[in-house]
């Protein structure tokens, strides 16, 4: 149910398209989430709900959340979502959305309770189903 990124896409992605947030514990990565400005790129989730040129240049991605199997269960994904929303918002992203898999109910139920609204279902990455969420700052 979880489409991993590519080497190129991270790099491209710290390099000049967004930014990580990471949890640690002692010493090591707990969870970490990757956040995304993906302005005129083609995958901008923000074409598939008919956005003008101005609103997808203020949507970002709340793209990736990795959390490691012996942190589950202590509201990570909550917590770094949290966090990266008020970076975005002040860097002027002011639309989050993201993608997850209807397989996915933990990671669904965590977004909607961070107050995403579920707009679609559509066949995305490399063809599965995802179901597309938006929260506005």
């Amino acid at each position: 149910i979880f489409v991993a990124d590519d080497q190129t896409f991270v790099k491209n992605h710290i390099e000049k398209e967004g930014f990580i947030a990471v949890a640690g514990h002692e010493k090591k990565i707990a969870a970490f989430l990757i956040v995304r400005f993906p302005e005129d790129s083609e995958d901008n989730l923000g074409l598939d709900l008919g956005f003008d040129e101005e609103a997808l240049n203020r949507v970002n991605h709340m793209e990736s959340v990795i959390v490691m199997e012996a942190h589950r269960g202590n509201q990570l994904q909550q917590k770094l979502i949290e966090f990266a929303e008020p970076i975005a918002k002040a860097m002027g992203y002011t639309t989050c959305m993201a993608t997850v898999s209807p397989d996915n109910p933990y990671s669904l139920n965590n977004f909607l309770e961070l107050g995403y609204e579920e707009m679609l279902r559509k066949i995305k990455y490399d063809d599965v189903e995802r179901i597309i969420l938006i929260k506005n700052l």
